[in-house]
């Protein structure tokens, strides 16, 4: 079967299709990357030689991985964040970071989003 296919659009009214299962690549490598090490409050830092990042860090540098160059990953770290938004990110905090800093945010609690965000991805 085809390829499920999203459009991003870019402020010039563009778009750029994403596959969707790039876009879960990008979600599935980022969680394993926040489950070897998560942080708060920076994109990445190395502790006691282990890569951490935190829930935008991990996109970010997924992205990259699944993209291959720094414009393509940009592309594609904006198509992934509706898939917060319609796996039902009820964070009463303004974005992603905020929550993901809130002092009440567990490892557990981005893991289980991760999960739940990817499920949605039909």
């Amino acid at each position: 079967s085809p390829a499920l296919i999203v459009t991003v659009r870019s402020a010039s009214g563009k778009g750029t299709p994403m596959r969707k299962r790039d876009i879960k690549k990008v979600l599935r490598s980022a969680r394993k990357l926040i489950r070897i090490g998560w942080i708060k409050h920076i994109g990445e830092k190395e502790i006691n030689g282990v890569m951490c990042y935190c829930s935008i860090g991990s996109i970010s540098a997924a992205s990259l991985i699944v993209a291959g160059t720094h414009s393509a990953a940009s592309k594609l770290y904006t198509a992934t964040m509706p898939y917060f938004r319609i796996a039902g990110f009820d964070s009463k905090t303004a974005c992603i970071a905020d929550w993901n800093d809130d002092p009440t945010t567990t490892h557990q609690d981005v893991l289980d989003k991760f999960t739940a965000v990817i499920n949605s991805i039909k």
